[in-house]
């Protein structure tokens, strides 16, 4: 159940997220909680989330703009995110989706987007199709991420002063 989001508490997200260098991406009242997904350069991680709901919820108390109870909900958008916006679909141009249309689901490669459409590749029995569908026919699209994809070990950089696991394994204590 999705309640009427006041301009007001959208206003006060964009603000906040302007002030703290991330991403607005999705901002929804679900009864009384306000949920609200950020997304910052280089990932958003539970620091990011946790100051940004500090400084959202001072700022919403200040203007009382929920009045009465309300649970604010600050959270990543998640690596299979829900699209909402031709710009989402934009920059997910190349990776995998899932777009359930109220007749059907199709999943495949997303090929294009424009500010009407979306085209993706779906395989079928036989062979691949292209498919386009209108924004106004989509009733949910995520991204979809594959087990290998989300098990592939990114390299970290080297912190100054620290051993990574291949260094430090097999030394015991006390010998170098």
């Amino acid at each position: 159940m999705s309640s009427q989001l006041p301009p007001a508490v959208f206003q006060l997200c964009r603000k906040v997220s302007e002030e703290q260098h991330v991403e607005l991406y999705h901002v929804e009242l679900a009864g009384r909680v306000l949920k609200v997904e950020i997304d910052a350069p280089g990932g958003t991680t539970l620091v990011t989330c946790a100051r940004f709901s500090q400084a959202l919820s001072a700022e919403l108390d200040l203007i009382d703009a929920l009045p009465g109870r309300y649970l604010l909900e600050v959270s990543s958008p998640g690596v299979e995110r829900r699209l909402y916006r031709p710009a989402d679909f934009s920059r997910a141009v190349g990776a995998r989706v899932r777009i359930a249309t109220p007749q059907r689901t199709w999943e495949g490669r997303l090929l294009a987007a424009d500010d009407s459409t979306v085209k993706l590749t779906c395989n079928g029995r036989d062979e691949a199709a292209v498919v386009s569908l209108a924004y106004d026919d989509i009733a949910e699209a995520r991204l979809v991420v594959s087990n290998d994809e989300l098990l592939r070990v990114r390299p970290r950089p080297k912190e100054h002063g620290s051993m990574t696991a291949p260094e430090s394994a097999g030394r015991q204590k006390g010998k170098q």
